[in-house]
């Protein structure tokens, strides 16, 4: 598991890199997200988005990150809840 946590008053932030199944029932068990979010959490999208729920958001989002090796810029996916 790849699972990183700080916490901050009443914020905690939960890094997870390249999150794999095992680290999704972390968050299936200690929150209470959609399903289909997590599952999203493992799958590439091709599209930014934002799911509104009544506690929370979860938001699709892409960056660019440059490939020196090619010379080029490449999305990487980042999903926040």
């Amino acid at each position: 598991m790849s699972i990183e946590t700080v916490t901050y008053g009443k914020v905690t932030w939960t890094n997870i890199e390249r999150p794999a199944p095992e680290d999704i029932e972390v968050l299936r068990r200690n929150y209470n997200f959609h399903p289909l979010d997590l599952e999203d959490c493992l799958s590439k999208i091709e599209r930014p988005k934002i799911d509104e729920y009544e506690d929370y958001l979860f938001i699709v989002m892409h960056f660019p990150v440059y490939d020196p090796d090619q010379h080029v810029s490449r999305p990487s996916e980042v999903d926040f809840f």
